[in-house]
């Protein structure tokens, strides 16, 4: 995986906690709840890309051959 790929969620949540600080500075209302809202969500966001960066890839539950439920209802 190249590097910039490993770094975004990086640059996300710092993003998102830039945003997130820069709340403060409006008196309340409407802006400051924009400013937390979209720090907040750039967090959960960079959270999930981190998440996913590590993850390996073409694992699921079907391919492992584990047992599931449904399974044993189209026998």
């Amino acid at each position: 995986m190249s590097l910039w790929l490993r770094l975004l969620p990086v640059a996300v949540i710092g993003v998102g906690l830039v945003t997130f600080a820069l709340s403060a500075v409006p008196d309340g209302g409407f802006v400051r709840g924009m400013f937390q809202g979209a720090g907040g969500a750039l967090v959960v966001l960079g959270l999930y890309l981190a998440v996913q960066s590590f993850r390996p890839g073409g694992r699921t539950v079907a391919s492992e051959g584990m047992w599931r439920p449904s399974a044993d209802r189209h026998e």
